[in-house]
This record gives C-alpha cells, structure tokens and sequence, in this order.
C-alpha cells in the first residue's frame, strides 16, 4: 500500500479502508484508490463524509406537516380568503356554463330554489359567505396596504373580526327577504 511516489502511507490505508465500509461503491472506490495511489485515495477519503451525509439525511423525517402547527387565527384567515376567492371564481364559471347548458330549463330550478323553505336560506348562505369574507378579507388587506394593524394583536383581533363581521353578515342576507 505505501512505499511509492503518491502512495498511501501505513497510516492512511487503515483509515481509507474503514471509511469505504459504508457503501459498496465507497468500499470499491477505495480500493480502487488504494491499488492507484495518493490522488485518488485522497479523493475518495473526501468524498466520504458526503456519503454519510446523503445517507443520514435519507433516514430523516420528511418536512414537517400542517399538523404540528397551532392554527391561529390569521392562519385560518389567510386560507378562508384564497379559498374563498378560489370558490367564487369556480362558482361563477361553472354557474354560466350551467345557465349556458341548460337555457330556459334554468327558471324552473330557480322557482324550486326560490319557493323551498330549506333550499332558500342555504343557497342565499352559500352564495353570501364567500362574498362576505373575501370582501371584509379585502379591506383588511386594504388597511396592511396602507401599513395600519401589523402589530399581532391587531392582526389577530382583525381576522376573528372579518369571521364574525361575515358570518354576521351571511345570516343576514341568508334570511333577509326582499320585495321586488
């Protein structure tokens, strides 16, 4: 192992070789670098600590999932304005391919809907929740535009009160009945 012109001295051949133990193309490299000579089994000593590294790392636990997190009140939110932003650009669309697909079949489902005691408030609900939070959802972010309520009791008591302000508000217009 040792003696020639870049070889491995008798102290680095046992290291190399314990090294080379992890891996099967770590054990090869080295014994390949051990017969060529100092370059490469320096090479592959470095190229170790790399190795074990890859291999440590593989045995951990993913990324952390959402259910190590507390939801706080700006979280949920932060989540009910995409998703209600989301919901009612859906809703539109798929509400005008409806009306498209079914033409003057759509009055008879509005008559059903406008003459149900239960289907009514629901459908109202349905429609004025999203409007509701993404719109009180809006002026809130208006008011961060503007650089007002960054400190976190602000920020808190602002989200509960765009939840509360809109399911106010929802069961208001779902109930509320008006005259044509």
């Amino acid at each position: 192992l040792g003696g020639g012109r870049g070889g491995l001295s008798q102290d680095q051949a046992p290291r190399t070789m314990a090294l080379a133990r992890g891996s099967s193309v770590a054990r090869a490299a080295a014994q390949a670098a051990a017969a060529q000579g100092g370059v490469l089994a320096r090479a592959a000593a470095a190229a170790q600590p790399l190795r074990e590294a890859s291999s440590a790392a593989s045995k951990r636990p993913l990324s952390p999932h959402l259910t190590i997190y507390k939801f706080t009140p700006n979280m949920i939110s932060s989540t009910t304005f995409r998703g209600t932003g989301i919901a009612m650009t859906v809703g539109t669309a798929a509400g005008a391919i409806a009306l498209m697909a079914t033409g003057a079949q759509a009055e008879s489902a509005f008559m059903v809907v406008q003459e149900s005691m239960l289907l009514k408030p629901l459908v109202k609900a349905a429609i004025a929740f999203p409007l509701t939070f993404h719109f009180l959802g809006g002026i809130r972010h208006l008011a961060w535009d503007s650089l007002w309520g960054f400190d976190q009791p602000t920020i808190t008591s602002s989200a509960w009160g765009v939840l509360y302000g809109s399911a106010g508000l929802t069961a208001l217009l779902a109930f509320a009945e008006f005259e044509e």
